[in-house]
């Protein structure tokens, strides 16, 4: 048990160390951001961080970007960040509504397969790479009555037709208080995307069974020392980090419930 607890809380350390150790990488400016210069085949992972365009209230169309006929953005937002921490003549956005993100990203070359990592976005979209939809998670819209949250972790693979494409997602949201891309977006090459993703389903998996050995442990004991509350109360306290594990990160929940209602998740 000691064991266990050692190897959790050494894991746990070096994922609070490991951002300070990763190399600055390009921002996105004005909705555009330059990766034509970086090798994708050194098994990095790229941050689509910066500032994307955004068009609130408006659902523009993936082929007014290719055409070059889309209207000015409403503002130039940094991601990640709740749309509510937006401001537009002086007063933060709600919660409620719809909008596009755009980025335009200039890639290295053509011919490789390229994987995106996509998290919880609040709370259903669109994402279109060029005129190729390639997910939609819920289903936004630009009422209540005809949207359907959704919270799903999502990576995607794709292949561009030319050295520069475009980033077009559509976001909606009247089911939640947060809303917007909060969370990062990241690229990579298709092997080190894949990589990637296993570990971090393998990891999260490897500290649920650590916090669900822990609470199990703990509920043992209290019924052997009944009197004990503070032993039932660490119990208590393991099993809903559990539960924070199952529906926060990778949302393993929904990997084992895909149609869990959104109500509950």
């Amino acid at each position: 048990m000691k064991s266990i607890l050692k190897i959790g809380t050494l894991a746990i350390i070096l994922l609070f160390f490991l951002p300070f150790f990763t190399q600055a990488q390009p921002k996105a400016i004005n909705g555009e951001i330059d990766l034509s210069s970086v090798d994708f085949k050194q098994n990095k992972i790229y941050n689509l961080d910066g500032y994307w365009e955004f068009y609130w209230k408006q659902f523009v169309s993936p082929y007014d970007f290719l055409e070059n006929v889309a209207t000015e953005p409403t503002e130039v937002v940094a991601l990640p960040a709740l749309w509510t921490k937006v401001k537009i003549k002086g007063k933060n956005l709600p919660s409620e509504g719809f909008a596009t993100y755009h980025l335009k990203l200039k890639l290295p070359n053509s011919d490789m397969i390229y994987g995106i990592d996509l998290p919880r976005i609040e709370t259903a979209y669109k994402l279109w790479i060029d005129d190729e939809l390639l997910v939609k998670v819920g289903q936004p819209a630009k009422s209540k009555e005809l949207s359907v949250p959704s919270w799903q972790i999502k990576t995607l693979y794709f292949k561009p037709k030319q050295n520069t494409i475009h980033i077009t997602i559509h976001v909606s949201n009247f089911s939640h208080s947060k809303a917007g891309i909060a969370h990062r977006i990241t690229l990579a090459e298709q092997n080190t995307m894949l990589r990637n993703k296993t570990f971090s389903i393998g990891f999260e998996i490897f500290m649920l069974a650590i916090v669900l050995i822990m609470a199990l442990h703990h509920f043992g004991l209290y019924f052997l020392k009944k009197n004990n509350y503070g032993i039932l109360g660490f119990a208590i306290l393991s099993s809903f980090i559990a539960l924070y594990i199952l529906t926060h990160g990778q949302m393993l929940l929904n990997f084992l419930i895909p149609d869990i209602p959104f109500e509950l998740s």
